[in-house]
């Protein structure tokens, strides 16, 4: 029997735009070496401050920037403008489940998104020890593979712009081209998250070891390169409060940053005009993608999704380690909660989103959870308005077992349908689903 997928270790909260693509290799096409496309002359230094080599590589790499539309920005109030879209789900004005596309194989990790008229999955695959980028049309017709990336193990996340698809891996920053073509890599010493906001790509450098520095002493730094051909800027020193530099979130809307550092169970702001780092929150076990909304910050942890208002966190004190925490978070029951302005018991918004199997995406209106039960008879879908609510469940699934679940993963929403995979029982291939939202 087929092992339960990995759980999902990122949030995707997704409504992406669309872009007339061409090009591709074939989805079963054997392992390739190394793609031709990477030049080390291309990539910049581990110490990218000031690096012109990753904005050179960023530059010829999106001839045409335009506004994000990155996982983060799709969920806030203005994302862009929607693109054109052709092609109707296919599971529009029917019944069930509609299979779009099926593909051999058993993979490591699963990452979809939405963009128009298409779906992009990212999966990785260990006996080829490669990751591949396939394009699905939300009608069904047509699966391509767009590209291939060398690694074993999991990709952090799946960010896109009109013409690529960025991925960070093991400290790397690649970029398939939607176009067609293998992964190139565009810098090196980078955690986890992107984010990418009105044509410049945010991420995290992570700053070296030094033997001066206590353990939690060491400093990362917040850094902005214009996908135009600007220098790197480094636009704030971030103190770590543990030896890891692993930021698994990171959100941009113009005028502040907001990110998760996982081993410091911390949510940090940062002043974008003046690089003032606010400590927002703090306590949350394992912080995850986080959400910026018109006036709310949604952040993921591993006790469920938490909310806090945008006033609260520009009003957070300036701080580095051991510094209080802007207001109470000290309530870790199980569920999806959102904390009060001030410092009080956080407010319970569902006690949906809680266990390991659980998987979110986003609409403008709703999240849309995937909740696991791995020891429980079934296994749903469920629909949490974002302005507060009752949970409702929509669709429910029968377990197959402790280890293989309901073999389904990876979720992603548009403006018509849900998507979702799943796994065959023999576990040998799996099937991307459509189902048209309900009334």
């Amino acid at each position: 029997m087929a092992t339960r997928p990995r759980p999902r270790r990122s949030v995707g909260l997704v409504l992406l735009a669309a872009t007339a693509l061409a090009g591709g290799c074939k989805a079963d096409d054997k392992p390739s070496s190394r793609p031709a496309a990477v030049s080390r002359e291309a990539v910049s230094s581990a110490a990218l401050s000031g690096a012109a080599s990753t904005a050179e590589a960023l530059k010829s790499a999106t001839p045409n920037p335009s506004a994000s539309t990155d996982a983060q920005a799709a969920t806030r109030s203005d994302p862009g403008a929607a693109p054109a879209t052709t092609a109707p789900c296919k599971a529009v004005g029917k019944r069930g489940q509609l299979a779009l596309a099926t593909q051999s194989g058993t993979f490591v990790s699963h990452i979809l998104r939405t963009r128009g008229d298409h779906l992009f999955l990212l999966i990785s695959s260990q006996p080829n020890a490669r990751f591949t980028l396939l394009r699905i049309m939300r009608d069904g017709s047509t699966k391509t593979a767009l590209g291939h990336l060398p690694g074993v193990g999991s990709p952090d996340g799946l960010w896109l712009t009109p013409d690529g698809a960025y991925t960070t891996f093991k400290r790397d920053l690649w970029r398939f081209p939607l176009a067609g073509g293998d992964a190139v890599l565009l810098a090196q010493g980078f955690s986890r998250s992107i984010a990418i906001e009105d044509g410049h790509v945010y991420g995290i450098q992570c700053g070296k070891a030094d033997k001066k520095e206590a353990k939690t002493g060491k400093t990362d730094a917040l850094v902005r390169a214009a996908m135009g051909g600007d220098r790197l800027a480094v636009l704030a020193k971030i103190t770590r409060r543990s030896k890891e530099c692993d930021y698994r979130g990171l959100a941009v809307d113009g005028t502040d940053a907001v990110l998760t550092d996982w081993p410091g169970r911390r949510l940090l702001s940062v002043s974008l005009s003046d690089g003032t780092v606010r400590v927002a929150a703090t306590g949350h076990a394992f912080p995850r993608d986080v959400v910026m909304g018109p006036q709310d910050i949604d952040f993921a942890t591993s006790k469920g999704l938490y909310r806090i208002a945008k006033a609260a966190v520009r009003a957070a004190p300036i701080s580095d380690i051991g510094a209080a925490p802007a207001m109470d978070l000290a309530d870790e029951s199980n569920g999806l909660y959102r904390p009060a302005k001030r410092a009080s018991p956080a407010t319970r918004l569902s006690g949906v989103g809680a266990t390991p199997f659980m998987d979110l995406a986003g609409d403008q209106t709703h999240y849309w959870i995937f909740q696991g039960e791995p020891y429980e008879p079934t296994e749903s879908i469920w629909r949490l308005p974002r302005s507060g609510g009752k949970a409702t469940k929509v669709w429910t699934f029968a377990n197959r077992g402790a280890e293989q679940g309901t073999g389904i993963d990876a979720i992603a929403v548009d403006e018509q349908c849900v998507y979702y995979l799943q796994y065959a029982k023999s576990g040998d291939y799996f099937t991307v689903f459509a189902r048209a939202k309900p009334e």
